[in-house]
């Protein structure tokens, strides 16, 4: 019989993971078919769009990242609606008073009409993602999974539709699909509001404006926004470094490399949403064995899934021929979905968890400082893209090895034969990759992966024994609460 802590924790992980399969099958259907039809140029201003989409969420200031942190593994019915009731108008004046401003002042500092329009519209989603993610992170912090994995649905359910009614009219251009998008993410919003109304719509007497309330929030989640926006740059600089040496064409290549590249963080981003609220209920004791089960399954098991990679490319390049560039610099980009994976699902789970945000934060600085030296270097003075390509991946395994260093001499934990292995088993695919053009990258990199699964199996055995365990209800591997600890 199923150990029901385990239960819960699989119906979570099931919400998410729907909710981002969807996602995962509508970017997918998306991606192949809007670089199709519309040209390839054009297609580079959409990824403008998206690109700079990424940065919107960090202008609540810390905001929503601070109710995630102080009310993590609260129960919702047991918040102080009022409150919150306050806190959500407040900044949704805060932000409709941004976007105004910005709507109104781009027109001055951009240097042409497509991007007097892409940063009008990037205004627009400011105000809604922000609105948003108030809902988002609340309901994760709550462990209302089923809820957050509904909204995040209905954003992208629209959208596709939407998207598929633009092409069947023969209408889709970078304007049509950056609206469908905004769209998309209004109709989330509504939904979001709607589940929890509760807490949106109150007495105008309970309104009471606590900027004391609004500064702590402010105060505890700015850490983790700057980590996460810190973060960002990591990735971001370099291709905002590609935007502003190569034309749209060429960002637009690139871009779509990084995409199917990212799309496997999909399935990985479904198990992070379910482990936060999981460790801030299970007692610290515990923490080290978890650490080691998740890593195993997921190191484990995306290093098999980067021979996805092989049949991806060959489907790809029948498909877009004229991308047949940036399909070649899959091969590099590929592998940033495992270590970024591993970045976002543990060892920043485990920072806000056991409250590390300071830590999170001195490591993508660091990291991000590396990235935009690095940057300059490469896309101003030696103008080379294939590098440009190349650091995004390095920048990537540095911050993931480096996060993951501090995080097991925190609880103990040590993985440094497994991150060795994993980082010359990143080289072996990337080379293989890079300089065979034929069946022998698959047997090359599969050579080397079976080596791997050898080398590990001792360690891939326990974790099964673990997983066994742990779904049984009279096992002592099951988790303990917090609660019951004390």
């Amino acid at each position: 019989m199923l150990n029901k802590q385990f239960t819960k924790i699989l119906k979570n992980f099931s919400y998410t993971l729907i909710s981002n399969l969807s996602t995962f099958l509508i970017s997918l259907i998306v991606a192949l078919i809007v670089p199709k039809v519309i040209s390839v140029e054009e297609y580079g201003l959409f990824q403008i769009f998206l690109f700079y989409t990424t940065f919107t969420g960090a202008l609540h200031f810390g905001w929503n990242d601070g109710i995630y942190l102080r009310f993590g593994g609260e129960k919702y019915e047991n918040l102080d609606k009022s409150m919150f009731f306050s806190q959500f108008w407040m900044q949704v004046v805060m932000q409709t008073v941004m976007a105004s401003i910005a709507f109104l002042i781009v027109g001055r500092v951009a240097d042409s009409a497509e991007r007097i329009f892409i940063f009008r519209m990037l205004a627009v989603y400011m105000l809604l993602i922000n609105i948003r993610g108030f809902f988002l992170l609340l309901l994760q912090a709550t462990n209302r999974i089923k809820d957050y994995s509904s909204i995040t649905i209905l954003f992208r359910i629209p959208y596709f539709f939407i998207v598929m009614g633009l092409l069947f009219f023969e209408k889709t251009s970078y304007q049509s699909l950056i609206i469908a998008d905004i769209a998309g993410l209004a109709i989330s919003t509504a939904i979001a509001i709607h589940k929890c109304r509760d807490i949106v719509f109150r007495k105008f007497q309970e309104f009471r404006p606590s900027f004391s309330e609004i500064f702590e929030n402010i105060r505890v989640g700015s850490k983790l926004l700057f980590a996460n926006f810190a973060g960002l740059l990591i990735l971001g600089s370099i291709r905002f470094g590609i935007d502003r040496n190569w034309d749209d064409t060429t960002f637009g290549k690139t871009s779509l490399a990084i995409t199917a590249s990212n799309m496997m963080m999909l399935f990985i981003s479904a198990v992070a949403i379910v482990v936060f609220p999981l460790l801030k209920r299970t007692a610290v004791s515990r923490y080290p064995t978890i650490y080691t089960t998740i890593r195993n399954i997921l190191m484990v098991g995306g290093f098999g899934l980067l021979l996805l990679y092989y049949p991806a490319k060959y489907i790809l390049l029948l498909w877009l021929p004229q991308y047949a560039e940036s399909l070649r610099f899959m091969a590099i980009l590929f592998p940033i979905f495992l270590f970024d994976g591993k970045t976002s699902m543990i060892t920043n789970t485990y920072f806000k968890a056991l409250r590390h945000e300071t830590k999170m934060f001195h490591i993508n600085i660091i990291s991000c400082i590396v990235s935009v030296i690095s940057t300059v270097f490469i896309t101003y003075v030696f103008h080379n893209i294939q590098l440009a390509i190349l650091l995004i991946t390095l920048m990537i395994v540095f911050r993931a090895t480096l996060a993951e260093l501090i995080i097991t001499r925190i609880i103990n934990v040590p993985v440094y034969k497994e991150m060795t292995m994993e980082i010359l088993l990143c080289a072996l695919f990337i080379m293989a990759g890079w300089f065979f053009d034929n069946w022998y990258a698959p047997l090359i990199y599969g050579l080397g992966y079976l080596l791997y699964l050898f080398i590990r199996r001792k360690d891939i055995l326990q974790t099964v024994k673990r997983m066994k365990g742990f779904m049984n209800k009279d096992s002592g591997t099951d988790l303990e609460s917090k609660s019951e600890k004390e």
